[in-house]
């Protein structure tokens, strides 16, 4: 596959993720988690609804820096797991829940709420612990009109 092709299929995606983006509703409010990198305040970010999923991703570092986003009720999200699901006995049980969700951050204005520091001690091995330094940088989103948001791209 040649650059041009690539480039082209990625606006394809890109085309259909912003048509399907307002299709699915958040039924409750919801918090996400995710690093926080270079392209974490971009126009699309993946988020973890569970946080020590996201701190236990990153085991290289010692120091670690996430965003915690509030998003409220009825905000357009995408889901996409890994989570199996299946019932028995009037029971869902799930395996491997890894819940992300696709955020369209251009959607969404954002306010800082508060920052906050905590270390955690992690175990690495049987013998072996890990302790980390993680800020959390709050931030409650609020949808924007899609005009809006249509203009800020």
């Amino acid at each position: 596959m040649k650059l041009n092709e690539f480039k082209e299929t990625l606006n394809k995606f890109k085309r259909i993720l912003e048509k399907e983006y307002n299709k699915i509703k958040l039924p409750y409010d919801i918090s996400l988690y995710c690093l926080l990198n270079q392209n974490t305040m971009s126009e699309w970010s993946v988020a973890n609804i569970n946080p020590d999923n996201i701190i236990q991703k990153d085991t290289k570092r010692e120091n670690i820096d996430i965003i915690k986003y509030n998003i409220p009720e009825g905000s357009s999200v995408l889901f996409y797991t890994n989570c199996i699901l299946y019932k028995r006995n009037n029971t869902n049980i799930g395996i491997n829940d890894d819940s992300e969700t696709l955020l369209h951050l251009s959607r969404f204005d954002r306010e800082l709420k508060g920052k906050l520091k905590r270390k955690v001690c992690l175990a690495k091995n049987e013998y072996e612990n890990i302790v980390k330094s993680i800020k959390i940088y709050e931030y409650d989103l609020n949808p924007k009109d899609i005009e809006e948001a249509n203009n800020d791209k």
